[in-house]
């Protein structure tokens, strides 16, 4: 038997955008292929192509995904959530007495993107044991995209929620300081959103060999 392992988003490294918030990385787009129910997909979810032959046995198989597939040797598919948040502050006080929290018009963002193999295997029954373990480990990666949509609230309603003060002499002092107090606080949430990510994993579904000899009684 083989197993395939899925793992969920990785941790966000902070790059300041021009809100002051981290901006998304570039999807890194695997090689894609074309198979049948591909059109269906939703466009964040990703295919790479298993590199063994139709006519491959149980065994290549399973030695290619465990050694030569991108996330190779732990893992199979990967879900990966990028947030980003666009603030505008609001104000009260005066100089060297200020309060800032962002209006209600600032916004979170969640980008996704989800890469599982693509493989369709000559022998039936082999197709069948494949498909049902890439059918097993697409919910479990749907599981991670359901944690990110749940944080983006989250973190929208923190955000909302956010104030801070400050004794600068100027507003754009003050909301340099905002902004930079912000960015701090959102890498523990992120942090938060990373831990929870992380309690569904690890996680593994065997594919049978279906040319496996019967176990001796």
């Amino acid at each position: 038997m083989g197993e395939l392992r899925g793992r969920g988003s990785a941790p966000q490294r902070p790059r300041a955008g021009a809100s002051g918030g981290p901006v998304p990385r570039p999807l890194g787009l695997l090689a894609l292929q074309r198979a049948a129910g591909n059109a269906a997909v939703v466009q964040q979810v990703q295919r790479y192509a298993v590199g063994v032959p139709a006519t491959a046995d149980h065994a290549t198989l399973m030695a290619w995904m465990q050694g030569n597939n991108p996330y190779a040797p732990d893992e199979a598919a990967r879900t990966t959530a990028r947030f980003r948040y666009n603030v505008t502050w609001d104000h009260s006080g005066e100089s060297g007495s200020w309060t800032l929290t962002p209006r209600d018009t600032s916004t979170v963002t969640v980008t996704k993107s989800v890469d599982m193999p693509v493989w369709r295997a000559r022998d039936p029954a082999l197709q069948a044991a494949w498909a049902a373990g890439v059918t097993a480990l697409r919910a479990h990666e749907a599981q991670h995209e359901g944690v990110a949509d749940t944080w983006r609230t989250t973190l929208l309603g923190r955000l909302l929620a956010f104030s801070t003060s400050s004794s600068a002499a100027t507003l754009q002092a003050a909301r340099n300081e905002a902004n930079t107090a912000l960015a701090a606080e959102w890498q523990t949430w992120l942090a938060e959103h990373q831990a929870e990510q992380s309690a569904l994993d690890p996680y593994s579904v065997v594919v049978a060999n279906p040319q496996a000899p019967p176990a001796t009684p």
